[in-house]
């Protein structure tokens, strides 16, 4: 039964959700946009949205916070040193979702998640 399931799973367990949402994040804080499907781009984005928020503070604790979000190094250094700066002014909203249509194999809505 499905009664009050709030996570979305995506056709996947637990732990390959989880690494799915690091790559994605990672690959879009590394490259700028990623080209996805639409419910795979709404599960990554508040993730990447907290990750840049929390890079913005700058203490250690933050940095340590980051760490244990984002795994990859070189994404890691981005936020820390490019996009903080980035969106210093900015209060959130740091992602756009631009749709491309759907995909031709299946019909999967596409889309590219981007950041602003």
């Amino acid at each position: 039964m499905r009664h009050r399931s709030s996570t979305t799973h995506l056709g996947r367990n637990r732990s390959e959700r989880t690494q799915l949402l690091r790559d994605l994040s990672n690959a879009l804080v590394l490259h700028g946009s990623i080209t996805t499907t639409k419910q795979k781009a709404q599960f990554v984005r508040p993730y990447v949205e907290r990750a840049i928020t929390i890079s913005k503070k700058g203490d250690l604790a933050a940095k340590r916070r980051l760490h244990s979000l984002i795994y990859n190094k070189d994404a890691e250094k981005k936020l820390r040193d490019e996009l903080s700066s980035t969106y210093a002014a900015r209060s959130g909203g740091y992602t756009r979702v631009v749709k491309l249509g759907k995909r031709q194999g299946d019909s999967a809505d596409m889309v590219r998640l981007e950041l602003v």
